[in-house]
């Protein structure tokens, strides 16, 4: 029977589940003491800017107030040297001006344009240590950032690698705490033979399904192929990605295996026969 339908030429090919860059985020911490606040644990949900994790800090709290202090003591010296050196600076004048008259001598002026100078070097002094303890108290205000850690990303705590009341030293590296994963961020990789891989291009819709949803179907499109293969038992393969709908990750999740058709050409309307009345002989097609 000849009849009129649509033809589809698909290739098939497996794919996985996997959570896109940016979606598993590590939170870790650079202060080093007790954990005194993690109340998250696997499973939970948390939002973008919420508290998950402090570590005790009454001991930068401690020398944030000692600094405050020092601050104060080198900004009441600094304003003690710049008295003095304002008094310095009108003796000076008046010396020069003592000198012109010949009331004074040569040396009296050498005198008190050398305290000048003095003066002047301390007050500068003293506005070096006001900056150096003002720098001091800056890096302490950061490192007392680091005792509250906060939720970079809003999804489910995947992992716990710290529990309240142990103590945590920060190295090189920042400690890891616990692991978010945004699980509405997914993304399908595509593992494509090398035999196939030049019918596929970005922008080609792919339908795939999974053992869980066996009678559901999902779809989407190739977003870009990675030029660099993978070798798997001998076997060579391109990863193309399709990007995940938010709607399907409420049914999908990461590492599940799929079953792709990558959709390579549609023709609608057109005329269709069974597949089996085709034949291949004496080299070419012939229908029965």
């Amino acid at each position: 029977t000849v009849k009129k339908g649509d033809v589809t030429y698909f290739t098939e090919q497996t794919g996985i589940i996997k959570a896109q860059v940016g979606a598993i985020v590590k939170v870790g911490t650079r202060a080093t003491g007790t954990l005194t606040h993690l109340k998250y644990q696997v499973g939970d949900a948390v939002k973008t800017g919420e508290l998950i994790a402090r570590i005790d800090d009454r001991e930068l709290i401690a020398n944030i107030r000692d600094t405050e202090a020092q601050i104060e003591e080198q900004k009441r010296d600094l304003e003690a040297k710049i008295a003095q050196y304002e008094y310095n600076k009108t003796d000076y004048a008046r010396e020069l001006r003592l000198l012109e008259k010949e009331y004074t001598t040569k040396d009296s002026v050498d005198k008190a344009k050398k305290e000048l100078d003095v003066a002047l070097a301390q007050v500068e002094l003293a506005k070096a240590k006001v900056k150096e303890v003002t720098e001091k108290l800056k890096a302490l205000e950061v490192k007392l950032s680091y005792t509250k850690i906060y939720a970079p990303i809003t999804g489910y705590v995947s992992q716990v690698t710290t529990q309240e009341g142990e103590t945590v030293v920060a190295g090189l590296s920042a400690v890891s705490l616990i692991t978010i994963i945004d699980t509405s961020k997914l993304e399908m990789w595509i593992y494509v033979d090398e035999t196939d891989i030049g019918k596929v291009k970005p922008g080609m819709k792919a339908e795939y399904w999974v053992d869980a949803y066996r009678d559901k179907r999902f779809s989407g499109k190739i977003d870009l192929i990675y030029p660099q293969p993978e070798i798997k038992d001998n076997i060579v393969y391109y990863l193309a990605i399709v990007k995940i709908d938010p709607k399907d990750t409420l049914l999908l999740k990461s590492e599940m295996t799929t079953h792709v058709r990558i959709i390579i050409e549609e023709k609608k309307d057109v005329l269709v026969i069974p597949n089996n009345a085709v034949r291949f002989e004496d080299g070419k097609n012939v229908v029965y």
